[in-house]
């Protein structure tokens, strides 16, 4: 999640509408309309990182955890 988010935020950052000289009302408003687009999509794939980062620390979170309580070695009671 987090490699594909990563992947789509610089996809939308090098795809950002840009303006032209010779832009008319109706293409303004078509641009600004394409810019609020693209800055929601980028927030969704901020979030997607976040998500996937967080999966990340909870599974190194258990993976340590766990892996401690295997190492515990048993000694023998005395008789």
């Amino acid at each position: 999640m987090t490699v594909i988010g990563m992947y789509f935020s610089t996809y939308l950052y090098f795809s950002m509408p840009v303006a032209a000289n010779n832009m008319n009302e109706n293409d303004i408003n078509k641009l600004l309309l394409d810019q609020q687009t693209n800055n929601n999509l980028n927030i969704l794939t901020g979030i997607l990182i976040g998500i996937g980062f967080l999966l990340i620390l909870i599974s190194l979170g258990n993976k340590l955890h766990y892996g401690h309580a295997s190492k515990k070695t048993k000694t023998k009671p005395i008789k």
